[in-house]
């Protein structure tokens, strides 16, 4: 077999598939179809398989196989068949090109302006909040505080008043 390994036939069509072998002493030349022996021959020349009118149970490997006592040798060829509507395979062409990776763009929502004003408010009136109850806070810690020393004052001044009382009247006491 002297040809490409594959062979493309439209439906209907004739082949000749020729075996030639040159060998000596002269070789047992068989063309098989899958495991089925189709034709054979002792002449050490070759052999010639004929198809004709090709129908598609016979789209299959034929294989040509040759040996004597000195050795053996085998090839193939796998005929495809091809319907008159599909396009050869020489007359197709693929091309890929490589897709960018997608661009995630994310667009603001409309109420998004309205959330932004939202939070802005509740911040202040929290923050608000805050600086009142802190306001409230020192008032009220100032007020105790000088209610406290106003108490500890007067303590302080009620004893004064009482040990001077008391000095002063022991001083009287002496002096009388």
């Amino acid at each position: 077999i002297k040809a490409n390994h594959t062979l493309v036939l439209n439906e209907g069509e004739s082949v000749s598939l020729n075996c030639s072998v040159m060998s000596n002493p002269a070789a047992y030349v068989t063309w098989t179809r899958g495991e089925n022996t189709v034709v054979s021959s002792v002449t050490g020349q070759g052999l010639e398989l004929y198809l004709m009118d090709v129908p598609p149970n016979d789209i299959n490997t034929y294989s040509c196989s040759a040996w004597n006592p000195h050795g053996d040798t085998s090839d193939f060829v796998d005929i495809i068949l091809q319907s008159e509507n599909e396009i050869p395979e020489d007359k197709v062409s693929i091309e890929t090109f490589p897709t960018p990776a997608p661009e995630v763009v994310t667009a603001p929502s409309p109420h998004s302006d309205a959330r932004d004003i939202n939070f802005t408010l509740l911040g202040a009136f929290i923050a608000g909040n805050l600086l009142i109850l802190s306001l409230i806070a020192l008032a009220l810690f100032c007020f105790v505080r000088r209610n406290m020393k106003k108490r500890q004052e007067a303590i302080i001044n009620n004893g004064e008043e009482l040990s001077a009382r008391g000095t002063t009247s022991v001083y009287k006491n002496l002096n009388e």
